[in-house]
C-alpha cells in the first residue's frame, strides 16, 4: 500500500528553537517554542482550504501535518519534539471511529421517529447516555494514539491502562458532581489526571501524579459563584415571591400550552437571562480555572527524578482569545456587509429563492468556516500551545539519559476517535 502522507507539499520543517538548551539541572530546564508563523500558517490557510474543497477528506492530511509542526516546533533541552503519526493510521481510526458511532446514532434517530413512544424515550435516554460515555472512551484512546506517536531523544511516549475503565470513572464522577451541584468536579478532574498521567510512560519509565482535587476547590469556586451565583438568586427570588402551590399550578397550566401568569413574566425573564449568562460565562471564565489548574497538575508530576512545573497565567490565555475574538468578529462584520452587498437587487431586498443567492450563500458559509477554522489554528490553538509549551520547566533533566525504549508493539491503527484537529490533550 502506498504511503497517504504527503499529497500536498505544505513546506519545509522548521528547525527547533535552541535557547533551552543551557541551565543546570538545579536551575531547570525551559521548554521551548518556535513561535514563528510561516509553517503554520501555511498549514492553516492552505490545509483548511483542501479540506473545504475535498468535503472534509483532506482534513487526515491537515491534522498530520499540523501536528508535525507543533511537535517539532516544541522542544526540550534544544531537542524538538518527534510526531510519527501517519495519515493511513488517522484514516482507519476514523473508519472504526465510524462503526462505534453506528449503533449509537440508530438511537438518535429512534428517538427523533418515535418521539412520543416510550420506545422513543428509551432511545433518546440510550444516545445520551452512550454518547458521554464514548466521549470518555475516545478521549482516552485518542490521547494514547498521539503519546504512542510522539518522540524526544529518539525514546518513545506511551500510554497503558482501559479506556472502558476511564469512560465507566467518568459517569461515576458525572453523577457525584450532579448530586453535589458542581462540587465534586475539581475531584472529578484530579481523578482523571491521575488515571492518565500514572499510565503515561517515557520509555520504560512511567510517570506519577499526585494531583489533588482539594487544591483547586477554592479556585474552582471562584470561577462557579459569578457563573451560577446569579441563576441561584434569580430561582430563589421565583420561590420566595411566590407560594409553592401557585408556582405547582402554574407549571401544570403551562406544560398544557397555557400561558404563565403575569406576575411570573418578569421573574421568568430573569431566569431565562441567567441561564444565558452561566453559559457564556462558564466559557468566558474557563480560561482563569483552567490555567490554575495546569499550574498545580504538572507540578505534581513526576518521571522518576524529574520534576516538571509551570508558570502560565491566564492573562498570557486571555491575550490570544482577545486578539482572536476581535479579529472575527471584524472579519464577520466585513462579510457580512459584503454579503449583503453581493445579495441585494437594486431595490435592496434579497430574494431567496433566486439560484445565484443560493450559490453565493453556499460559498460564503464554505469561505467562512474556512477563515474561522485557519484564524483559530494561527491566533488561537498554537499561541496557546506555545504559551503553554513555554511556560514549563523541567528538573533534573539529567536523569532521563538513562531512559530506555520499551520494546512493546503500539498499536498498528489510529485511535484518534476524538477528532483529528485536537492538539490539545498532551
Amino acid at each position: 500500500m502506498t504511503d497517504l502522507s504527503t499529497p500536498f507539499p505544505m513546506g519545509a520543517m522548521p528547525e527547533a528553537a535552541t535557547s533551552d538548551t543551557a541551565p543546570t539541572d538545579g536551575e531547570g530546564v525551559r521548554a521551548a517554542f518556535d513561535g514563528e508563523t510561516p509553517g503554520i500558517s501555511s498549514i492553516a490557510f492552505a490545509g483548511g482550504l483542501y479540506t473545504v474543497l475535498t468535503l472534509g477528506l483532506y482534513r487526515f492530511w491537515y491534522a498530520t501535518d499540523l501536528r508535525r509542526q507543533l511537535w517539532h516546533r516544541s522542544s526540550l533541552g534544544g531537542t524538538p519534539f518527534e510526531y510519527v503519526g501517519t495519515v493511513r493510521e488517522i484514516f482507519v481510526g476514523f473508519l472504526v471511529m465510524l462503526t462505534l458511532l453506528a449503533p449509537i446514532y440508530a438511537l438518535f434517530y429512534l428517538s427523533e421517529i418515535y418521539p412520543d413512544d416510550e420506545i422513543g424515550q428509551w432511545a433518546g435516554l440510550g444516545f445520551l447516555v452512550s454518547i458521554f460515555f464514548f466521549s470518555g472512551f475516545a478521549t482516552y484512546r485518542a490521547r494514547r494514539y498521539r503519546l504512542s506517536r510522539t518522540l524526544w531523544r529518539g525514546v518513545r511516549f506511551g500510554q497503558t491502562g482501559s479506556a472502558v475503565v476511564y469512560a465507566l470513572r467518568n459517569f461515576g464522577w458525572l453523577i457525584l458532581s450532579v448530586v453535589t451541584l458542581g462540587l465534586a468536579v475539581p475531584f472529578w478532574r484530579a481523578s482523571q489526571e491521575r488515571m492518565r498521567i500514572n499510565n503515561s510512560w517515557y520509555g520504560d519509565r512511567r510517570f506519577a501524579s499526585t494531583a489533588a482535587g482539594l487544591v483547586m476547590l477554592p479556585r474552582f469556586l471562584v470561577y462557579l459563584l459569578p457563573v451560577l451565583g446569579p441563576l441561584a438568586v434569580a430561582i430563589a427570588n421565583v420561590f420566595l415571591t411566590h407560594p409553592y402551590e401557585f408556582l405547582a399550578a402554574q407549571v401544570r397550566f403551562m406544560s398544557m400550552g397555557g400561558q404563565p401568569d403575569p406576575s411570573l413574566v418578569h421573574a421568568f425573564q430573569g431566569v431565562v437571562w441567567t441561564i444565558l449568562w452561566a453559559c457564556v460565562g462558564a466559557f468566558l471564565l474557563w480560561p482563569f480555572y483552567r490555567t490554575g489548574e495546569l499550574r498545580r497538575f504538572i507540578g505534581r508530576v513526576r518521571l522518576g527524578e524529574t520534576r516538571f512545573r509551570s508558570d502560565i497565567t491566564a492573562w498570557a490565555v486571555y491575550k490570544s482569545h482577545i486578539a482572536f475574538a476581535f479579529t472575527v468578529c471584524l472579519s464577520g462584520a466585513i462579510g457580512g456587509l459584503l454579503m449583503a452587498a453581493l445579495l441585494s437587487n437594486r431595490y435592496g431586498r434579497v430574494d431567496t429563492h433566486d439560484t445565484r443567492t443560493l450559490v453565493l450563500t453556499i460559498v460564503g458559509y464554505a469561505l467562512a468556516y474556512w477563515l474561522f477554522g485557519a484564524l483559530r489554528l494561527v491566533m488561537l490553538t498554537a499561541p496557546v500551545w506555545g504559551k503553554l509549551v513555554g511556560s514549563v520547566t523541567v528538573e533534573g533533566i539529567g536523569h532521563l539519559d538513562t531512559v530506555a525504549a520499551r520494546r512493546d508493539r503500539s498499536s498498528a491503527t489510529g485511535d484518534d476517535y476524538a477528532g483529528g484537529y485536537d492538539v490539545g490533550a498532551l
